[in-house]
């Protein structure tokens, strides 16, 4: 491996690192159960179908960038947030929550459950 330093020709090194803020910032705000235990995203991911509504996600952010507040960077972020997302499913090993301990605290809750917390 080579010590030279990369100089990025389109600042990827200074947007990843806001990139890397912005997902930071988000597990502050991402609505959880009481027990700050189960996200939404841990909900679609044990119902098994988290890779479409990832997409999807991403797709609606993209599509709106431009339209709401102008050019967003938030939208961008957001984008970026949910392909991850469906990079980290893909590149997962197992299919659902099966084998993450999040799962017996995700059981313990029907999916009613989880939205009346959300709300």
């Amino acid at each position: 491996m080579s010590d030279k330093k990369i100089s990025y020709k389109y600042a990827e090194d200074r947007i990843i690192a806001e990139f890397k803020a912005y997902i930071d910032k988000t597990y502050s705000e991402h609505y959880k159960t009481e027990s700050n235990s189960v996200e939404c995203f841990d909900a679609w991911i044990a119902l098994g179908d988290s890779t479409p509504t990832f997409r999807n996600t991403a797709l609606k952010y993209l599509w709106r960038y431009g339209k709401k507040n102008g050019n967003n960077k938030a939208d961008l972020m957001k984008t970026l947030h949910y392909t991850l997302m469906c990079l980290f499913v893909s590149q997962s090993r197992y299919p659902s929550l099966k084998s993450l301990s999040t799962l017996s605290t995700l059981s313990t809750y029907t999916l009613s459950t989880l939205i009346t917390l959300r709300t």
